[in-house]
């Protein structure tokens, strides 16, 4: 039993995080480019940390990692906007919005960090 509640939670974060980062992707209204890029971004972030939770049965996202989720998440936003943005108009106002708002969780990863002692 003990080995099927460590293998759900290291899906579980994975699998919330490409899903969230999919809508994200698909909120953005990208190009071509923009989604080979956040397509490649997103797995590849998803499958090391389901690589990294797999093998450490004791890990487990706690607050911070979540939060740490979230913010790679709008990192893939912006990589996909920055490279959709190569082939023509780069839509400024989103790029600096999700740029900024991960800069933002980078302090509160921080705070909930050293407020959960994790």
């Amino acid at each position: 039993m003990f080995q099927r509640e460590a293998t759900v939670r290291a899906v579980a974060g994975p699998l919330t995080g490409l899903s969230a980062q999919l809508l994200l992707l698909a909120v953005l209204g990208l190009g071509r480019a923009g989604w080979v890029v956040g397509l490649v971004c997103a797995s590849t972030l998803d499958a090391l940390l389901a690589r990294a939770l797999r093998r450490d049965p004791e890990a487990k996202l706690g607050p911070a990692g979540w939060v740490t989720l979230t913010r790679a998440s709008l990192a893939v936003g912006v990589a996909a906007l920055a490279a959709g943005s190569l082939g023509g108009n780069a839509p400024v106002a989103s790029l600096v919005a999700l740029a900024s708002l991960a800069l933002a969780l980078d302090f509160v990863d921080g705070q909930v960090a050293r407020r959960t002692h994790t």
